[in-house]
């Protein structure tokens, strides 16, 4: 193959991938993956998924974080949800398909602002970082949350800070 000749396929690849981004730019574009909105009870609002309908004006929490784990073979939804307006964090326990959502029965962290929320592998722990406030320089705590017994949540502090916030 000749300098040309190698010039010449490389620039049609190019194209190729070009084009390929494109396509797959315009069938992306408006597109987002579902957002669940719940009121204060853990209850579903509203629902918007792989749509353009307008969820603005929503006085609700969004669903940002959800794992199924299972209590006596029955499967729940554990899931956090934050409010609209500040933030703020629910966690709340369903059926599959947010069915009879209900709070957690761990009321120290209702309404908190949580900077993460991850799970421990393998496990029914769930590692929560709140920050106390909604401002700079805050206490901040790592609490682990138990749902062995999802109906007597048990919560442990494990680390506290002052952190940056926001």
């Amino acid at each position: 193959m000749n300098i040309n000749s190698s010039l010449n396929f490389s620039l049609a690849l190019s194209g190729l991938c070009l084009s390929t981004m494109a396509v797959t730019d315009s069938l992306l574009k408006g597109v987002r993956a579902a957002e669940i909105y719940v009121n204060s009870n853990c209850k579903i609002m509203a629902s918007y998924e792989n749509t353009q309908e307008s969820y603005e004006g929503i006085d609700g929490y969004e669903v940002v974080f959800r794992r199924e784990i299972t209590d006596k073979d029955k499967k729940l939804w554990f899931y956090m949800a934050k409010y609209v307006g500040d933030s703020s964090a629910l966690f709340c326990l369903a059926k599959p398909g947010y069915v009879n959502g209900s709070l957690l029965n761990v009321k120290s962290i209702q309404q908190s602002f949580v900077d993460k929320i991850s799970q421990e592998e393998s496990s029914k722990n769930f590692l929560i970082t709140i920050r106390h406030g909604n401002g700079w320089n805050l206490p901040m705590t790592l609490e682990r949350l138990n749902l062995s017994n999802p109906q007597k949540p048990q919560l442990k502090t494990l680390k506290s800070w002052r952190g940056p916030g926001r």
